[in-house]
This record gives C-alpha cells, sequence and structure tokens, in this order.
C-alpha cells in the first residue's frame, strides 16, 4: 500500500510540474482563422500567453522574409497590456505572389523574464487572387466537403428553429442615397456612390425613357415633352426583366431566362416521374445589351448569360458588374452515389453564354475558380464582368465557391457580405451565439475584378447602406444580438477598417434592446437609427478612424428606414410613425418624413415632421431607396405611397378598428432646411372611381424629370406634368392585356 501511495504521490508531482511548466511557458499564435493566401498589405496580430516586455522586440528578434531572404521593411508594436504584438506590412507592401514568414526570436522575453522555448515563425503568400480549383478532382473533393458541411448545418437550423427567440426582422434592401440627380436638369437613379450606377426599372438619356415592365421594356420619348410618344416595345421570348442601365447609346437590361443551357445526360431507367424528382433546370441571369441609336428601331448587339440567380449589379462608366448566387447541384451527386456512378462523369460547375465569343453555352473553367477563405457556403457565387460598348471583347466570369447576401461596391472595390454561422457548422446548438457577418472584398479595374482581402464582424447588417468606404477606409454598421431574447440582449456596433482590411477602431453596445433600422454615412460622419419603441438618432464621428465616437443622439417617437442628406447639416428621414397599443404593442401608424437639422452635433433636432394616412400606409421607399424622385436644384422630393386610414366599427356593445384604402399615387414635396416640408402635388394613375383595393396594373412605380417635367410611369402609361403650372399635358398609354 505504501508503495501504491508513493506511485501516486510522484504522478501527481509529475502532473503539477507539467501544469507549472505549461503556466510559466510564453507561447504565441496568430489564430487559427488566418488566412495564409493573403494581400500584399496584410498587417499581422500575435497573441502571447503571457504579457511581455517591450524591450525585447528589436528588429533583430522580430522580421518578416521573404523566399529569397530578403528582410522587409515592416513595422511592429506591442500593446499596452503587453499581450499583442501588431506588426505592419511595409509601406508600398509585400512583393506579389511570394512566399514570406514572420519570425519571432526565442530571446523575446516576458514581463516576468520568461523566454519562448523555441523561435515562432508562420508563413504566408502574398497573391493576387485566391488559389484557383485547378482540377476536376479537386473540385469535386471541395463539393463533397460543402455537400457534408451543409448536412450537418440545416440538421443544426432544424434543432434550432424552436430553441432560439429573436425579432423577425429581415434585413430589407432600405437605403440612403447621394444624389439622384445628374447636376443637370435630368433627373437620374437614386444610387448610393456617385459615380456608380445602380440597374432601376426606369431610365433616361436626357431625351427617351426606357421603362422595365413584368416581361417587356417600353421606349418612349420623353424630350420635348409635348412630343412625348411611344417609340417601341422590346420583348424577348422566356425573359423577364429586372433592371435597366443606359450608357450612352447602348441599352443594358438585366433580368432572369427561363430556358435551360443544356440537359444533364440522363439514364435510360429515368422515367418522367424521376426527372420530376431530380430537376436538370439551373436557373440563368442575362444581360442583353442594345444598341438604341434609333430608339425605334433597338437593336440586340450582345448576350452575357451566367448560370445563378441574381444578386445584384453595379456600372462604372462603360463596365457593368453583376452578381449571381447559386445553389450547388448536390442532388445530381446524390443520385450519381445512389446509382453506383462516380461524381466525376457529371460536370456541375456553371455554365455561361458570351456571344463575344460564342453563341454556344460554356462551362467556368478550373483556372477561373476559386474558394472563398474560411467559408462554410455551400453556393456558387459568380462575378460577372464586361464592356458594354466593346461587343466582341470577352466578358471576364469567375466562380468563388461560397457565397454573399449584401453588397455595396465604391469605384475601387466590390465588398460582399454574408451571415456567418460559427456553431452551425457543429452538430450541436450554443443558443447564445448569434449570427456574425464575413465581408469580402474584391479589388476593381476595369472589367478585372479580384478577391483581395476578408474580415468579420461581429452581428448583422441591415442592407449595403451599412458599409461604406471613405478615403482608404471601409466602415460598417451592426447589430449583433436579438431584441426580444434577454440572454443575449441586442447592442449596435461601428467599426473601421484599412484599405486590406485590417482593424482600426470601433464603436460597440449602442441602444441596447434595440435594432438597426438604417445608416447613412457621410464624409466623416455616420448617422444611426436604431428602434424598438421609440426612435434614437445617433450621430457618430469618424475623423478619427481608430476611435469613432458619439457626438449626440435624439429620440423621438418611430423610425426612419431611410436617411437622405440635404447639404452639410439637415438629413432627411424616410419611415413609419408608431403609436401604442393598450396591450403595450408598438405599431406602424403611416408613413412618416422628418427633417433633421445636425448644425449642432452634439443636441441634433427633428425641425419638420409629415405624417402621412394611418396604420397600413405604405411606401416603396421604406425598403428600396431607388424608388426616391430627388431634383437637389428645384428641392424636390418625390415617393410612391399606398395610404391607408382607420375608422372605429361600432358593432353591438362591441368596438374595434377597420382600415380602409384612401390613395395610391405619389406624393411630390417641396423641401428645404429653412421650410421643411410643403407637399407640392399628389398623382395618380389609378382610374378616378371609388376603389376598395388599387388596381396593381396602375401602381405608380417611378417618376422622373426633364427640365421642368415630371414623367410618371405605371405598367399602363406614363403621365407627363409641368411643374412649374402643376397641370397634366400628356399621356402616353402603353400596350397591356390584362392578366
Amino acid at each position: 500500500m505504501k508503495r501504491l501511495y508513493m506511485i501516486m504521490a510522484a504522478i501527481f508531482v509529475s502532473i503539477f510540474a507539467i501544469f507549472s511548466l505549461q503556466q510559466h511557458e510564453v507561447l504565441a499564435d496568430v489564430g487559427e482563422d488566418e488566412a495564409k493566401v493573403v494581400p500584399v498589405h496584410k498587417n499581422w496580430t500575435v497573441t502571447f500567453s503571457k504579457e511581455m516586455k517591450k524591450e525585447s522586440f528589436t528588429y533583430e528578434t522580430v522580421n518578416v522574409v521573404s523566399e529569397n531572404n530578403q528582410e522587409m521593411d515592416i513595422s511592429f508594436e506591442l500593446s499596452e497590456d503587453g499581450k499583442t504584438l501588431n506588426v505592419d506590412s511595409p509601406e508600398d507592401g509585400y512583393p506579389l505572389n511570394q512566399q514570406f514568414t514572420l519570425n519571432i526570436s526565442s530571446n523575446v522575453t516576458s514581463a516576468d523574464e520568461k523566454q519562448m522555448k523555441q523561435n515562432f515563425t508562420f508563413q504566408f503568400q502574398t497573391r493576387d487572387e485566391l488559389p484557383s480549383v485547378g482540377t476536376k478532382e479537386n473540385f469535386v473533393a471541395i463539393l463533397d466537403e460543402m455537400k457534408k458541411k451543409q448536412q450537418v448545418r440545416y440538421k443544426t437550423f432544424d434543432e434550432a428553429a424552436t430553441a432560439e427567440s429573436g425579432d423577425s426582422s429581415s434585413s430589407e434592401e432600405s437605403a440612403s442615397a447621394d444624389s439622384a440627380s445628374s447636376g443637370n436638369d435630368t433627373s437620374k437613379t437614386n444610387v448610393q456612390v456617385e459615380g456608380v450606377d445602380e440597374g432601376d426599372v426606369v431610365k433616361t438619356d436626357g431625351k427617351n425613357f426606357y421603362f422595365a415592365r413584368q416581361d417587356d421594356i417600353m421606349i418612349t420619348r420623353g424630350n420635348p415633352a409635348g412630343d412625348s410618344q411611344l417609340l417601341s416595345q422590346v420583348q424577348e421570348d422566356g425573359f423577364r426583366p429586372n433592371e435597366l442601365y443606359i450608357y450612352e447609346d447602348r441599352l443594358i437590361v438585366m433580368g432572369r431566362k427561363s430556358e435551360a443551357f443544356a440537359k444533364h445526360k440522363q439514364t435510360e431507367q429515368e422515367d418522367e416521374a424521376r426527372a420530376m424528382i431530380y430537376p436538370y433546370y439551373r436557373g440563368q441571369t442575362t444581360a442583353y445589351v442594345y444598341d438604341v441609336t434609333n430608339p425605334s428601331k433597338p437593336e440586340k448587339v450582345r448576350e452575357v448569360t451566367v448560370q445563378g440567380n441574381y444578386l445584384t449589379s453595379r456600372k462604372i462608366d462603360e463596365n457593368l458588374y453583376f452578381i449571381t448566387n447559386e445553389h450547388p447541384p448536390f442532388h445530381i451527386m446524390n443520385r450519381s452515389e445512389e446509382e453506383g456512378k462516380s461524381v466525376k462523369e457529371e460536370d456541375l460547375r456553371p455554365m455561361y453564354k458570351d456571344t463575344a465569343v460564342s453563341s454556344d453555352a460554356m462551362t467556368v473553367s478550373y483556372d477561373r475558380m476559386h474558394k472563398l477563405p474560411e467559408t462554410d457556403e455551400s453556393n456558387f457565387l459568380t462575378i460577372t464582368s464586361f464592356d458594354v460598348t466593346k461587343d466582341d471583347q470577352e466578358a471576364q466570369v469567375k466562380t468563388y465557391l461560397g457565397s454573399g447576401d449584401t453588397v455595396y461596391m465604391s469605384k475601387e472595390n466590390i465588398y460582399l457580405a454574408v451571415r456567418d454561422y460559427p456553431n452551425y457548422t457543429k452538430e450541436s446548438v450554443d443558443r447564445a451565439q448569434t449570427p456574425d457577418t464575413k465581408i469580402y472584398q474584391f479589388g476593381v479595374d476595369g472589367t478585372k475584378v479580384s478577391y483581395d482581402a476578408e474580415t468579420n464582424v461581429p452581428g448583422t447588417l441591415i442592407n449595403q447602406f451599412a458599409m461604406d468606404e471613405r478615403e482608404g477606409t471601409f466602415r460598417v454598421a451592426t447589430t449583433k444580438g436579438n431584441m426580444w431574447d434577454e440572454e443575449n440582449t441586442s447592442t449596435n456596433n461601428l467599426y473601421t477598417f484599412d484599405e486590406s482590411l485590417n482593424k482600426l477602431g470601433e464603436l460597440e453596445g449602442l441602444a441596447e434592446g434595440e435594432r438597426i433600422y438604417s445608416v447613412r454615412f457621410m464624409q466623416d460622419r455616420a448617422y444611426m437609427v436604431t428602434f424598438k419603441q421609440v426612435d434614437p438618432l445617433f450621430v457618430i464621428d469618424l475623423q478619427n478612424a481608430e476611435s469613432p465616437e458619439v457626438l449626440g443622439k435624439l429620440k423621438i417617437p418611430g423610425f426612419s428606414n431611410y436617411l437622405h442628406p440635404i447639404g452639410d447639416n439637415h438629413v432627411v428621414g424616410f419611415g413609419n410613425s408608431t403609436k401604442q397599443t393598450e396591450n403595450d404593442r408598438t405599431v406602424t401608424d403611416g408613413v412618416k418624413l422628418s427633417l433633421f437639422d445636425i448644425s449642432d452635433v452634439s443636441n441634433p433636432i427633428e425641425k419638420d415632421v409629415e405624417i402621412i394616412g394611418g396604420n397600413g400606409t405604405r411606401s416603396d421607399l421604406n425598403y428600396n431607396h431607388k424608388a426616391l424622385y430627388y431634383h437637389p436644384d428645384k428641392n424636390l422630393f418625390g415617393f410612391p405611397v399606398t395610404v391607408s386610414e382607420s375608422y372605429k366599427v361600432q358593432q353591438g356593445d362591441a368596438e374595434y378598428m377597420k382600415r380602409r384604402f384612401v390613395f395610391e399615387g405619389a406624393y411630390l414635396y417641396n423641401v428645404t432646411p429653412e421650410d421643411g416640408f410643403s407637399l407640392k402635388k399628389t398623382i395618380s394613375h389609378q382610374p378616378d372611381k371609388e376603389l376598395e383595393h388599387p388596381q396593381w396594373e396602375n401602381k405608380l412605380q417611378r417618376m422622373m424629370s426633364i427640365n421642368n417635367y415630371l414623367y410618371s410611369f405605371s405598367n399602363k402609361k406614363m403621365e407627363v406634368l409641368n411643374l412649374e403650372t402643376e397641370e397634366q399635358t400628356n399621356v402616353v398609354d402603353f400596350p397591356w392585356e390584362e392578366r
């Protein structure tokens, strides 16, 4: 027995010694999540297990060397707590497409004079693009891994469906914008970034209008207004237009095509029922380019079609960029496995067609397919770009194995954000875990688009306007947590990053228990609206990107979905008025316009308010910034709106509220910082009779102006209004078949 006690004591002493040794050992790490293929301006953060001694970090103990053993001109700094070392890239970046090694000597010491057991090294590589998939074998292996992750993820989502409690609001596309005017007397689409055009259902070249309906495009003359008329109708079989662009004499139409590129091979055993179970159709997004030199006879000059569902697009001058998402055809992989066939017999790559090259469909080559780093998304994300004026220049088509759902584009970069569920790759559910966001940066140079960097931010984005880039600094606003979850209450945050998405600063913990409803970045400020029962407007200073701070805030009833600047010191908010019910519920009660005066940033005020209608009143502007008509030269704001009002009904002893339709069309306002809102005109295309509900074919969708004339569009007509006399001067009827 004595011998047993001695053995146990020896074991205990050994364990204690090992534990003590580990406690005193100095360890260094850059983190498991750090990618090893990086942009040239990548900065590294090394974390130590103990507080380190600043004097031990010199250019003899810390360096980065190239594959040729050339020492790089880096800089580094130890944090105040001594536990992290920030290693900054050379001012001009690391040389491209090379291997590098970050070295930290074991001679560095902790504050209590302990050394690392051995030298720390970390290897990385700079690339102007991610490594390509390269071969079919690699592609199939990656797909197989994506399929397994998807199965685990969907299983976990099913388990979590009843376990999670959070608000059910969605990330609708609402927005704010820089300008809806070109600076002359022709209005333009309301876009987020000046010089980066966004597609919309109506475009004008200053003389003619182009209007996308369900399955065709109406081309009308607008200038001179007295000669307004329908010039032509453009229609393609099996094609539904979504958005339009105009550039010089080119009309670009984005839409969905219903015909399939090709069918995968069917076996003799597959009958009609099996074909229904395993459908072969894969959705397509198409860009048609028309020469509209003669708008009465538009000529189709190009087609670029890509397999996948349309996410969004942008245009900078003559260069068009559009992004598609496609769920990989895992059912084909499953079918092959069930039949004992190799998946390698199937070609599962996305297909595309570019008439600049061929009228036949092609597959995206393996060397133009890349896997986004650290992604668990089981999607094909394809970015397509081409010059709309060069009909024989091949489009650039790249597919990334990954996904995206929110897009912001500056003149230099595309930022693609996707929700990230870290725990949903595991077969367990952590209720405390709420989604974060992964953001990918793609550099843009003409039609060349290439992956540059990526980062993660806590929480989720409300829409594209939660992101912004200014003078090399990227800014993003998020909501983390859930409004109605006491264990994981929501907070709102703002983060800043450098041009390589290295973190600069943060502002966290705003408006606990609320969520972001709108964000507006204006130069060195951010305006953030959060809401649960009242609407706080935060004014945030971003002059020092490393230390953003709240300058002032204002609490008012209601909320704004969309913020639009008027000059430097005023912002117009478009959203909803709210009221509290008897059972303490918050409900919307009309569309609300607010004019915020931010002249005193520490004390913003709501200078004027306009409320339209009651409960049930809605506007497309609440979720689509392109619905705004804005003419800054004339101080005019206009937007489509459907107005409802509530009234009391008495039935016996019971009394309750009902809603009735009042108006559908557009409201046009004069808006100035001095006088606030003044209703100038209401416009409607609905028939002049009492209606229980608006007729959807007469729903007013957009307004645009040329000179002193305002043009409004619905599926059945274009109306022309003289802005000086406020009289209707012309109507152009569109061909329409009752559906």
